[in-house]
């Protein structure tokens, strides 16, 4: 992926970049922006043209297992034809257990801030916060054109506490999913 952030390392800032075209094929499980760390920011960026052959498994934003405290804010991610705007994906089950390399004792995703971005055409969903999600917050965002819903939260999380207030979901679901 064009910006790849590695376990339990940070806190990164990945600020004012154009992240794209980028296509890759299947089983890549990459973004534009991709990885773990605590206190991550990704402010301003250009994320756009991310594909997947084969599969909807290349994104524009994934934060992975071990990622907490996030801030994405005021970035234009477009046209990402291999998967969701944003994921937050606990891919290793992290939450709960402790892995060589991974940080110790992490729950799931907590802290997490997604305010002021403009997110459109997606080949699956805008924003999916999936396994793993525990806290945070979305706001003032536009999101447009997903195939699938423009916010998705799945998770088994007993004490979920996540705020979504002031966006704009606008022809979202195109496949009409439900």
């Amino acid at each position: 992926a064009p910006i790849n952030l590695q376990y339990s390392q940070g806190p990164w800032r990945v600020v004012n970049n154009e992240l794209g075209p980028w296509q890759a094929a299947i089983h890549s499980l990459a973004a534009g922006v991709s990885g773990h760390g605590d206190g991550t920011m990704v402010f301003g960026n250009l994320i756009h043209d991310i594909a997947c052959t084969g599969a909807n498994e290349n994104h524009g934003i994934y934060a992975d297992s071990g990622a907490s405290n996030w801030e994405i804010a005021y970035n234009y991610i477009h046209d990402i034809t291999g998967g969701n705007l944003i994921q937050f994906y606990d891919n290793v089950g992290l939450a709960g257990n402790n892995y060589n390399g991974f940080p110790t004792g992490w729950v799931g995703f907590t802290g997490m801030k997604i305010h002021h971005n403009w997110l459109e055409n997606s080949g699956k969903y805008g924003l999916n916060m999936a396994a793993g999600i525990v806290s945070g917050q979305i706001w003032n965002n536009v999101i447009k054109g997903s195939m699938y819903a423009g916010l998705r939260i799945d998770t088994i999380s007993r004490n979920m506490d996540m705020t979504v207030a002031f966006n704009t979901f606008y022809d979202n679901d195109r496949v009409q999913s439900g």
